[in-house]
């Protein structure tokens, strides 16, 4: 079937847009954007591969848009890293480069409101193949927005303060990283609700005190969370960082075996505008263990020195991050070692002790945690006392455990937070 004269018209004033981009010309070389190219070159020929990636795409990832060429174009587009997004992030943008930046999003909506699907019709359309998720992150709202906005170029203003509070590229799409030598952004993170740590009022306010500093370029420590299995110190640093994503903080953990890669990590980081708070969870280092060093350059001392928009946040059982030895007590230098080793957690300036629960605390968090099922206070109590006997110890982690079992057994969707 041929394609009329008003489709070909807006195929090449399209492959015109793609061509005509400047500052976001980096785009052109994205798979999304060469499926595009190869679709304007060809339509019928190419039309069904097009579909077949958009198709695939949105298996792998919910859309937030109805139609799935302007959801994952408006995502390309938004999370680009390029000298206008960077530059908008550090909240230096220039006249001129407003201009070019104008230049590239009049194209760009061009290409995003392009009807693919009514230009060849053949294809079928993009639009209810997948129903739509709520937008529930800023840059999920973003992409709402401008999918619904005319004129995109009047919207730079705001596009400019977006990046500058939650950062360019990944930054804005993520609050929440992994890293292993690369960084990933989490699209699911696990959600911690600061209300759902019961007990931990001195521990909340001083955490979270400390974070809001941070995010308001006042001095601020990085942070040492010690004490007893499952007391909640991973969990409060994930609900902080949750509450105060909306601010721009994001959250970057890091396990104990990369951590020979934190320079790496921290020249990627750096030089950013945005915050980050690098985790490292369940954190300590045995005596023959050497990669504490790393750390302990990060933290300070080392000739880099640790970024102004970095903080470190750790986790630990212990108290002294590193185990010393029989042998290092006995030595003649043993002390020196033992110094050296034993400094590690001396250079987190705010430390957070996490005691063990005694019986009374670990049936508060139970009652809290339970409020909404359908028990009486008495068989409750009764239950959760003969679960703690046959565990090892109380923890809020063991509070949650047996809240979550309840729930199942009653068969009721529980919600509970972990620890």
């Amino acid at each position: 079937m041929q394609i009329n004269t008003g489709s070909m018209e807006k195929l090449t004033k399209a492959k015109e847009a793609l061509e005509e981009l400047l500052i976001y010309r980096e785009l052109q070389k994205k798979p999304l954007f060469l499926e595009l190219s190869y679709f304007l070159a060809s339509p019928e020929e190419n039309c069904y591969r097009f579909f077949s990636y958009l198709a695939k795409r949105a298996a792998a990832e919910t859309p937030v848009l109805e139609d799935l060429w302007q959801n994952f174009s408006l995502q390309e587009i938004l999370s680009a890293e390029n000298l206008f997004t960077l530059s908008a992030e550090g909240g230096k943008v220039t006249e001129c480069l407003a201009e070019v930046a104008a230049h590239d999003w009049q194209r760009l909506e061009e290409l995003v409101k392009l009807d693919v699907s009514a230009l060849v019709p053949q294809l079928p359309s993009l639009r209810g193949l997948v129903e739509p998720k709520i937008p529930t992150t800023p840059f999920e709202e973003l992409m709402l927005s401008f999918q619904k906005a005319e004129n995109w170029a009047t919207k730079l203003p705001r596009l400019i303060d977006f990046y500058n509070c939650y950062g360019a590229g990944l930054a804005c799409r993520h609050w929440a990283f992994v890293w292993d030598g690369e960084l990933r952004g989490i699209s699911r993170p696990e959600e911690s609700d600061l209300a759902e740590l019961v007990g931990l009022e001195r521990q909340k306010e001083l955490l979270l005190a400390n974070t809001k500093q941070f995010l308001q370029n006042l001095p601020a420590n990085c942070v040492l969370l010690h004490g007893a299995r499952g007391t909640g110190k991973s969990s409060l640093v994930k609900a902080v960082s949750c509450l105060l994503a909306d601010r721009g903080l994001h959250l970057v953990e890091v396990a104990k075996e990369d951590l020979q890669t934190l320079p790496a990590l921290l020249s990627l980081l750096g030089s950013r505008n945005a915050k980050f708070i690098i985790f490292i969870d369940d954190l300590s280092f045995e005596e023959q263990e050497t990669n504490y060093k790393a750390l302990k350059a990060v933290l300070e001392g080392s000739v880099a020195g640790r970024p102004a928009n970095i903080l470190i946040y750790a986790t630990s059982n212990r108290r002294h991050l590193v185990v010393e030895s029989f042998r290092e007590r006995e030595e003649i230098h043993g002390s020196d070692t033992i110094h050296e080793k034993l400094s590690l957690s001396d250079r987190f300036g705010l430390h957070l002790t996490f005691p063990s629960l005694d019986q009374d605390e670990y049936l508060q968090i139970v009652e809290h945690l339970a409020r909404s099922l359908p028990i009486s206070h008495e068989e409750l109590m009764r239950r959760a006392l003969a679960w703690e006997r046959k565990s090892s110890g109380r923890s809020g982690r063991l509070a949650q455990q047996f809240v979550q079992a309840l729930a199942g057994e009653l068969g009721i969707g529980s919600g509970h937070q972990g620890r």
